[in-house]
């Protein structure tokens, strides 16, 4: 088992991110996030943005210093759903009670619905305090373009903020992953809506006990699975071979792949094998690079294909072309 850092970064929005925020609500709620960005500019508010390595968004909120006299209230904040549990809320409010705290001012305030009890539990943990319960609501773009309005229950909670002696420092969190063996009880895992993907990565679980292959994944601190690759010691003697290699969308740029292929080149050397073989599809020239980035050699381009499930249930034979690379370890 080893490990991964990310660093994510907290910043101001610009309005430039803007398209990157589509995971965050409709473009009614986008549009709202505009208009945030305007106030900030006239200095009554501060936009946040949690960002990864490869500079997407996963985590938001907005700071208005003109709806409560003499505090920050928080809002419009949102954790992407892949992330959360993961201790990037938590960061994202820290960080808001600091700039806060930098204003002179000394309570914040947020509120939260009350069938969100998740979202209430973490705000209580962080030592804010339910002082009052209303009705609230906001206007939603509905797909016709006309407007919907959204009626809910309030929970209003505050917390006195004590001034520390340095409100500076790093806007940094740094994520924490576990790249360990993949098992049965993982799946089907983020793989569930391709239930031939899931069969054939069972079929590989089968030969691990003998020794035939490995089938390592990419955790986040809440256990979820974020990638997976795996090593066929049977399909070409004397080799490792690497294949089923994927990483959430979400999560591309941010070194998982590397990480992932650097866990199993480190396995395949613990057993004297000296030779690894990988393929990447002519049209994934990223993973390609990436192989290449990593030492891998082309040396060959052939027809390829498997069989994969179709929307309706049935199976059909996917051909492509497959550029196939290797690495070779010295003694």
């Amino acid at each position: 088992m080893s490990d991964l850092l990310l660093r994510l970064t907290i910043r101001d929005m610009v309005p430039a991110d803007l398209p990157g925020l589509a995971w965050s609500g409709d473009p009614g709620h986008l549009k709202a996030v505009a208009e945030m960005l305007e106030l900030a500019s006239a200095g009554e508010a501060e936009n946040l943005l949690v960002c990864l390595p490869s500079g997407g968004s996963v985590a938001k909120c907005a700071l208005r210093y003109d709806e409560n006299p003499g505090a920050g209230t928080l809002i419009m904040f949102s954790v992407h759903g892949l992330v959360q549990s993961c201790g990037i809320g938590t960061a994202l409010i820290v960080e808001c009670e600091r700039r806060i705290l930098t204003r002179g001012l000394s309570r914040a305030e947020i509120g939260v619905e009350t069938d969100n009890p998740r979202a209430q539990a973490l705000y209580e943990r962080l030592g804010y305090v339910e002082y009052a319960r209303k009705l609230g609501g906001w206007n939603y773009e509905l797909p016709d373009g006309s407007t919907g309005r959204y009626e809910t229950m309030l929970v209003d909670l505050n917390k006195q903020l004590v001034p520390a002696r340095d409100v500076g420092g790093s806007s940094d969190l740094l994520l924490g992953l576990t790249i360990r063996d993949l098992g049965p009880a993982d799946l089907p895992g983020p793989w569930a809506p391709y239930p031939g993907h899931v069969e054939a990565v069972i079929k590989v679980l089968d030969r691990v006990p003998s020794g035939g292959a490995e089938c390592v994944t990419a955790c986040l601190p809440s256990g979820v699975l974020v990638g997976k690759g795996v090593i066929d010691y049977e399909q070409d003697p004397g080799a490792g071979t690497l294949t089923m290699f994927d990483v959430e969308g979400l999560l591309h740029s941010c070194g998982i792949g590397t990480a992932l292929v650097e866990e199993c080149e480190r396995r395949i050397r613990a057993r004297g094998v000296r030779r690894i073989e990988i393929g990447a599809e002519t049209n994934n020239p990223r993973a390609q690079a990436l192989y290449e980035r990593l030492g891998y050699v082309e040396y060959a381009r052939k027809p390829g294909g498997w069989d994969q499930q179709l929307p309706d249930g049935t199976f059909g034979r996917y051909e492509t072309t497959i550029v196939h690379l290797r690495k070779e370890f010295s003694e």
